[in-house]
């Protein structure tokens, strides 16, 4: 039996990869732990996985900065705590912001201790510059970079953006992408739109007017008096975002809050196309495949992207349904949305991203 301890300053409830590899059944029969916080906005939200333990430590809506630094503290001494007296074989820690209880007990306490790292994000080293706590536990982690049996990312453009910034070799250096869970296979949807049903649109994710086209898809949708609905689902939604999407009042625009990430499959069902909003201002999400890129795909809808998204454009493909279709947001009235929803003559492409594939060697490698 191994101990294991997997550490997530951020909150599990919102990382459905992270769902997706503590879900996994190779974990019975090993004790492993999750260490993680309480949601600020909803703490009442409580993901569980059979067999794993989830240490929970409360965070606060403080306007205080130093509050805040209290409470990432905090979690850091209680997960330290935790390390010392389970003593774990290995521990894997995801995201910076995640690295200080990990390099305390590496390096003053269990030297031998294995340590995982994984990022689900990648940061510019600008953006380390700005951020006071994900900074300082980045220069931490330079240590742990010298100590460290693997480093995985969701894609390989952000390891060797990772390896450049860093001057890292690539030799512990992995990709894990962020696909959904086997149980999802065959549960795409199989009924087409029919001639003269509206186009049925769904966004899934966080959102915000700031780093997405939502305004620019809002107003597309609105020009098409009825031809086209869009549905949004978001439990991250800042308060100007909200405040629109409800002002709007259209009704051809919901605005439906969060759902839960194993209802996902079910709802998808019901829609056409799946869109992925983001402006690409940063790197990380100008070489993003996020896994809701996956989800529509499973699910059996095509996939209108942002044309700032430069990972995707590989993957465009018009010739097999569910499409993928590049979009440039900015000049949607420019944009044949009937052409692009027709999948007449178009042959089937079946697509398999199964996250219990992707998580293997990476299980494989902790429970060694």
């Amino acid at each position: 039996m191994k101990k294991i301890a997997i550490i997530s300053a951020n909150p599990v409830e919102f990382y459905p990869p992270l769902w997706n590899l503590l879900r996994d059944t190779r974990w019975q029969g090993h004790q492993v732990r999750c260490y993680t916080m309480f949601s600020r906005k909803y703490p009442w939200e409580r993901f569980e996985a059979p067999g794993i333990r989830i240490v929970r430590t409360p965070q606060h809506s403080w306007c205080c900065p130093a509050l805040n630094l209290m409470d990432r503290l905090w979690f850091s001494l209680r997960v330290l705590l935790g390390l010392i007296f389970t003593h774990p074989d290995k521990v894997m820690y995801i995201e910076s912001n995640s690295a200080l209880p990990v390099y305390l007990y590496k390096r003053f306490f269990n030297w031998k201790v294995c340590i995982f790292i994984h990022y689900y994000e990648y940061e510019e080293p600008r953006q380390y510059a700005k951020e006071p706590w994900n900074g300082m536990c980045h220069k931490l982690e330079h240590y742990l970079y010298r100590q460290m049996a693997w480093c995985s990312h969701c894609n390989q453009k952000r390891l060797e953006f990772s390896c450049r910034d860093w001057g890292l070799t690539q030799a512990k250096q992995h990709v894990v992408p962020n696909y959904p869970p086997q149980s999802w296979q065959g549960c795409g949807r199989e009924r087409r739109r029919a001639a003269g049903e509206p186009l049925k649109l769904v966004y899934v994710g966080s959102l915000s007017q700031e780093s997405m086209f939502v305004k620019e898809i809002i107003a597309f949708v609105v020009r098409q008096k009825g031809e086209i609905t869009l549905d949004f689902y978001a439990f991250n939604c800042n308060e100007e975002t909200r405040r629109q999407l409800l002002a709007e009042q259209c009704p051809w625009i919901r605005f439906h809050g969060g759902i839960p990430y194993d209802q996902l499959p079910k709802t998808l069902s019901a829609y056409d196309v799946g869109l992925i909003l983001y402006k690409a201002q940063t790197l990380n999400f100008k070489y993003n495949d996020c896994n809701k890129f996956f989800e529509y795909l499973t699910g059996g809808l095509d996939v209108w992207f942002s044309s700032c998204i430069e990972l995707l454009k590989v993957r465009s493909d018009q010739v097999h349904y569910p499409k993928v279709i590049e979009v440039d947001f900015t000049r949607l009235e420019q944009f044949d949305w009937r052409h692009a929803a027709s999948h007449e003559g178009l042959a089937e492409k079946q697509y398999r991203f199964v996250a219990e594939e992707a998580n293997t060697e990476l299980i494989e490698g902790l429970l060694q």
